[in-house]
């Protein structure tokens, strides 16, 4: 059993452990019921993994998701129509001309 995630946020914790059991690798969380009574890390869920062996391999797999979950680059006005977009998007969602640098 090794420990691989910290965060008061139980959400977060919980996501991350569908990703993994998604991934077939065997998780559980710790401190799933004592982070709304007391204050403090130590007490904060903790996502574990149960085989050792699968510890990198689901530290890769969340260190992915973590960049995908970063927002794509700054938003950008369109050229054709002047519009705002959204950095993620690589044409325009009005007129839907294609971004010409990212």
């Amino acid at each position: 059993m090794r420990e691989i995630f910290r965060h008061r946020d139980s959400v977060k914790v919980g996501l991350y452990q569908s990703i993994l059991e998604e991934a077939q690798i065997v998780c559980f969380i710790k401190n799933s019921l004592t982070q709304q009574r007391a204050a403090g890390s130590e007490f904060d869920p903790v996502l574990c993994v149960q085989y050792d062996e699968d510890s990198g391999r689901a530290l890769q797999i969340l260190a992915a998701h973590e960049a995908m979950d970063q927002p794509a680059g700054k938003e950008w006005i369109c050229p054709a129509c002047k519009e705002p977009v959204p950095g993620e998007l690589g044409k325009c969602w009005s007129c839907e001309r294609e971004r010409l640098e990212v």
